[in-house]
């Protein structure tokens, strides 16, 4: 093999490492893998890389897996359960848990909440904590 084609092929694998991540359509994931779930409050809490491309596309391909992971692991739950969607587990909690009490006082729990999806309305809202980024879109 030439000098040149070895480096011309390095080169494309490298590309394939690193683009790969950001290539990959949300929807090709593999099955979703909750940081936490809540059984009491029928909340399945999930963590966005917040590297990631935050896009519509992305939150809904996660809502979608976490109807697929309700139905097959939580069948017993009402159609009331939610999902909340945070940028570090260690904020993957309801604001009034003890355990994230700091977090919520510093205001960077409220920071971290990416948003919140609703199975009874079937809405997703960004930035539930922030009023002037806050957005709803139906997903269907």
């Amino acid at each position: 093999m030439k000098k040149n084609t070895f480096y011309g092929l390095v080169l494309i694998l490298a590309f394939i490492l690193v683009a790969a991540p950001w290539l990959a359509s949300p929807a090709a994931a593999a099955d979703l893998k909750p940081a936490r779930v809540d059984d009491a409050s029928e909340k399945v809490f999930v963590v966005i890389d917040p590297k990631a491309s935050m896009t519509n596309d992305l939150f809904i391909a996660n809502v979608k897996q976490a109807r697929a992971y309700v139905a097959k692991n939580k069948a017993g739950w009402s159609g009331n359960w939610s999902i909340a969607f945070f940028a570090d587990a260690k904020y993957a909690f309801d604001k009034e848990d003890g355990k994230v009490k700091q977090y919520v006082a510093d205001k960077s729990w409220h920071n971290s909440f990416l948003a919140e999806y609703s199975n009874k309305a079937k809405t997703l809202v960004f930035f539930p904590m922030d009023i002037s980024m806050k957005e709803e879109i139906k997903v269907d």
